[in-house]
């Protein structure tokens, strides 16, 4: 499902699978083009993960603190 999704993420994919559960995510870098931004992102071994649109709109004032 993820590539019929690459021309609107071109610059790289993600995957997560532990059935019933599967992620797929695209990616188009922008403002960060490092590995930092790879998703789904997981939160320690047996953490949460998530998939998400990455869209912050008030990036530039959390960037101040």
């Amino acid at each position: 499902m993820a590539a019929t999704l690459v021309q609107r993420g071109p610059d790289s994919s993600g995957f997560f699978v532990k059935l019933p559960v599967a992620l797929g995510h695209r990616r188009l870098s922008i403002l960060d083009l490092t590995e930092a931004g790879a998703q789904p992102m997981l939160l320690g071994k047996d953490g949460p993960i998530i998939a998400e649109s990455g869209e912050v709109y008030n990036f530039l004032e959390l960037r101040k603190s």
